[in-house]
């Protein structure tokens, strides 16, 4: 039981990230496309991540975050709390 609990608190999270991604990218101005070609994503992904379909790996935060033009602490305030 305990281990759906956590699940759903990674759903959560996963979709409070993507969430998170979409406000950055919206106040940079940038379309998925233009986001993902800077990641090197496709435009495809930047939409899984956004909705959270897909979690965030380390290296596809940093590097989104990059092309948003910020650090990853920035985009997500969460990871702060992790350095």
């Amino acid at each position: 039981m305990s281990g759906s609990r956590v699940l759903a608190g990674e759903e959560r999270t996963v979709e409070r990230m993507g969430r998170q991604l979409r406000s950055a990218r919206d106040c940079a101005a940038l379309t998925k496309s233009e986001l993902g070609r800077s990641a090197g994503l496709s435009p495809t992904s930047i939409t899984n991540y956004e909705s959270g379909r897909r979690a965030l790996g380390v290296e596809v935060a940093i590097s989104l975050a990059a092309a948003l033009g910020r650090c990853p602490a920035q985009v997500w305030p969460e990871l702060g709390a992790l350095s």
